[in-house]
């Protein structure tokens, strides 16, 4: 740096350099500059007593390694999605876990044990109602109107006749035994009683004055007496459907012709030999 020095009062100049001589800087000169000063020595960690107070971190740091913090409360809230992808593939739940959305049907890969299913007395699983076969018999019970029957008068057949409509005959069964009954004696009875058996592709036969029938042969009564409003009739099961007739009758008057309101009571008892 060159400065301009002013020599004043005396002194003596010895090898070029005056000695004793005061100094004095130039009026109006710039004042002397400080150099900077840089240390390099400093121990790379640096033990600070008090506060360090850093205000221009950007928002967001950069970490490199780990950063292990200590003081975080024990639930966080967090606005946004947490995504975690170092979640074993197997957790460990202590409690409960209700899972709402599952679909109605799960498909699983390995074996599923489930251990609440039911089991008889003896520890095998309870399946369904255990029986020691095919049912032996069964019952068919049905109300029947007059207005939902036939009836084909004595000159258009044998003799004045109630045909009801068709019954399923239920499989597995040989033997039926029939009783129908008026529900209302004061409007007809039932006399002579029939039973004929056959199907849905069994051809129609027409009756004059009435239009074209499903009626099925009368098949023979296994105990060959007469089925009648207090009697029943057994047969041998010959069709997938039956067909019960019968003659309308009214004790003193004859065969009558019962109002569309009058009620039948049919049962059917099916049984195997």
């Amino acid at each position: 740096m060159n400065r301009k020095w002013l020599f004043l009062g005396t002194g003596v100049l010895i090898g070029g350099l005056l000695v004793g001589a005061a100094t004095t800087p130039i009026a109006g000169a710039p004042p002397p500059k400080p150099k900077p000063v840089q240390v390099t020595n400093f121990p790379n960690p640096q033990i600070v007593s008090g506060t360090v107070q850093v205000s221009n971190l950007p928002a967001s740091q950069a970490v490199t390694g780990t950063v292990n913090v200590g003081n975080l409360p024990t639930v966080q809230s967090v606005a946004g999605t947490v995504q975690v992808g170092n979640f074993p593939s197997s957790q460990a739940v202590s409690g409960t876990v209700n899972v709402g959305n599952f679909p109605a049907i799960q498909t699983v890969t390995g074996q599923v044990t489930v251990d609440n299913l039911p089991t008889d007395g003896n520890g095998n699983l309870r399946v369904a109602a255990q029986s020691q076969g095919a049912a032996t018999s069964t019952d068919v019970e049905l109300r029947i109107l007059q207005s939902n029957s036939v009836l084909i008068p004595a000159s258009d057949f044998t003799f004045d006749s109630v045909f009801l409509p068709v019954i399923q005959v239920p499989p597995g069964f040989n033997r039926v035994s029939i009783s129908v009954q008026s529900l209302d004696l004061t409007k007809t009875e039932v006399e002579g009683a029939q039973a004929g058996f056959g199907t849905l592709n069994s051809p129609l036969v027409h009756v004059p004055n009435v239009g074209d029938l499903l009626l099925f042969p009368f098949s023979g009564n296994l105990d060959s007496g007469p089925v009648s409003q207090s009697t029943s009739g057994f047969f041998r099961v010959e069709g997938s459907l039956v067909q019960v007739s019968f003659a309308p009758f009214l004790p003193g008057v004859g065969l009558v012709t019962p109002p569309p309101d009058t009620e039948y009571y049919v049962h059917l008892h099916f049984s195997s030999e």
